[in-house]
């Protein structure tokens, strides 16, 4: 018999009474007893603030769990990855073993790409065009989302869920709730061997699929041999019009001497807090673009502020499932000035902020 659960549009089949009916039996311990307390809550009926307690502790554990497991194991697996973009089937193998952090993704899927993670340096391979990282650990890739989850932080609430199969291991199941409407919800299925994320869906606020991250496939632990985390070719030996290399600094320990902001964020939703500043070239104006970046440990998003003294831009809005862009342009005296958010946030969110950005009163 199965018991059916649903959490906004998805529903989850539990099974109770196969496995957890013979536990009842043969129950002696806390941990089964509780496992007892989730079922019936699961099937409905009143929830006690002591068993909702219950349910965040023990998911809380499994949390805890998987990100010791993403910092200590390596592994190699299938995985698929799918957004408003598409869906891509992706091989990884990732080693922890020696001094740093070493990984290679190749996409199976379409034409040839593939991602090598090499310490802080990270390199894409489009084709035949390379594109490089230096101190590129902010930039994320289908294997840095799988530690995406490590610093879940008060503007989310976790609860255990129950118990499933994903890539033909069993796995715990974890709901991650939003406090708010300014951020989307997950669930997670964590390796009950290993705690290692198996899959994740992220959410809308009516339980709408905007992301899904899968393995297919997982060997944990198997010895990683260097030829498997190589690029497929020789950057050296490559033209150097083919290769692009980009720095990436931290610029949040500002000093007296950087120049001072001419605008002001007026809003941004409680819980998110700024963790990166810098100043880049425009694509397609003379002047330089503030960049700043917020993050409330597990969603993130970017702000972009541009003086547009030639009126080359214009407002736009632009939702591709979990990532919405939106521009919208401000006034300061005779100055126009282009403000663009960009990040996994709803649409009504991005408004908000992109509006609140005011001149810096003088």
């Amino acid at each position: 018999m199965l018991k059916t659960v649903r959490w906004g549009s998805i529903r989850v089949c539990c099974p109770l009474p196969a496995w957890l009916m013979q536990k009842v039996v043969d129950a002696s311990t806390t941990v089964i007893r509780q496992l007892l307390m989730v079922a019936l809550v699961l099937g409905g009926g009143w929830i006690s603030p002591s068993v909702l307690a219950e349910t965040h502790e023990k998911s809380e554990i499994w949390l805890r769990a998987m990100n010791e497991a993403y910092s200590t194991l390596s592994f190699r697996g299938n995985l698929v990855f799918q957004n408003a973009q598409g869906l891509n089937t992706l091989s990884i193998v990732r080693d922890l073993s020696g001094n740093q952090h070493r990984a290679r993704m190749v996409y199976l899927d379409g034409r040839y790409r593939e991602v090598v993670r090499d310490g802080e340096l990270v390199t894409f391979l489009n084709s035949d065009q390379v594109l490089r990282f230096e101190h590129g650990e902010t930039v994320v890739t289908p294997e840095q989302m799988l530690r995406r989850f490590s610093a879940l932080g008060d503007s989310y609430r976790s609860e255990f869920v129950g118990r499933d199969r994903v890539a033909g291991r069993a796995a715990i199941m974890v709901n991650v709730v939003p406090g708010d409407r300014h951020r989307y919800g997950y669930q997670l299925w964590l390796d009950e061997q290993t705690g290692l994320l198996l899959k994740s869906l992220m959410l809308d606020d009516k339980g709408g699929v905007l992301e899904r991250l899968q393995f297919v496939s997982l060997q944990v632990g198997s010895d990683i041999r260097p030829e498997e985390l190589r690029l497929s070719v020789d950057v050296q030996q490559l033209p150097e019009q083919l290769v692009t290399t980009h720095r990436i600094e931290s610029r949040l320990d500002l000093d007296e001497t950087d120049r001072p902001l001419n605008w002001q964020v007026g809003w941004v939703p409680a819980g998110f807090s700024l963790t990166q500043r810098d100043e880049r070239r425009s694509p397609v104006g003379k002047h330089p673009v503030d960049s700043l970046m917020y993050s409330d440990g597990l969603a993130s998003f970017s702000l972009f502020v541009e003086l547009d003294d030639e009126n080359l831009l214009s407002e736009a809005t632009d939702s591709n499932g979990a990532t919405t862009a939106i521009s919208r342009v401000f006034r300061d005296h005779e100055d126009y000035y282009m403000v663009t958010v960009v990040g996994e946030i709803p649409l009504g969110t991005a408004e908000r902020i992109a509006v609140s950005i005011a001149p810096t009163q003088r």
